[in-house]
């Protein structure tokens, strides 16, 4: 049996984000090179996990908040041919013989390996827009994934103190400075235009700070929030191009 989310199943049976629990355990000989981390909303994991407590026979899939942000790390069993993945949980670690954090380490072994075939120069990694906004969308599903590797995220022509990224969809992961007012509007821009859509990952900005935390812009180090709204952008737009 398949517990579904239903609202991102909707229309699409085989959406890479739509499986949520299978209730068997897989063969880890068979499948360990395809165990891949995978950001999601936080709120999206707490209402997978009601939804798990309502069938109190089923296993709870495995998780892990980003730091303090309201993004989570799923693990998945990728199948690259139909573009579909399941859901890793408890009874597949307890078949394993394997603890969370043996999972956390194969799964980002894994990006890691995926990244080098998709690309082996690391100047490729970003992309950078003429308005100052970096951007990586290289492994589909799995780009904002990226998130997790300190060599990716810190390889962009900002600063690391510098940096703000935002994930507005699974496939896109976005860099700006957070010094530079026509960049974060750009990325908020850009943002709000892919969260208007059926996006189930969130508009918050985040930066890394000696751990994954929501991004905060201060005056005093003349950093420039990051617009959330249309009506944001519109004073932002007006304050930049006067």
């Amino acid at each position: 049996m398949v517990l579904t989310e239903n609202r991102e199943m909707e229309g699409n049976p085989t959406n890479i984000h739509g499986t949520l629990i299978v209730e068997r355990a897989h063969d880890l000989a068979a499948i360990g090179d395809v165990i891949l981390p995978l950001i999601k909303s936080h709120k999206w994991i707490v209402k997978a996990r009601e939804l798990v407590m309502k069938h109190p026979h089923r296993s709870q899939m495995i998780s892990k908040r980003l730091g303090t942000t309201d993004f989570a790390v799923a693990y998945v069993i990728y199948e690259d041919a139909k573009k579909t993945c399941t859901y890793i949980n408890q009874n597949d670690l307890k078949a394993w013989h394997m603890n969370e954090t043996e999972l956390w380490n194969l799964s980002l072994k894994n990006i890691r390996l995926l990244l080098d075939d998709a690309i082996p120069n690391t100047e490729e990694y970003f992309r950078e827009t003429q308005t100052g906004v970096c951007y990586f969308e290289k492994l589909g599903d799995f780009s904002a994934s990226v998130l997790l590797l300190h060599e990716v995220v810190s390889h962009t022509c900002i600063a690391r103190n510098d940096q703000i990224f935002q994930v507005p969809k699974s496939d896109l992961l976005l860099v700006a400075k957070a010094t530079d007012a026509m960049a974060t509007c750009v990325m908020g821009d850009i943002s709000l235009r892919f969260n208007g859509s059926k996006s189930f990952l969130e508009l918050q900005p985040i930066a890394y700070r000696n751990g994954w935390v929501p991004y905060v812009h201060s005056k005093v180090e003349h950093q420039f929030p990051v617009p959330l709204s249309k009506d944001e952008i519109k004073i932002y737009r007006k304050a930049i191009f006067r």
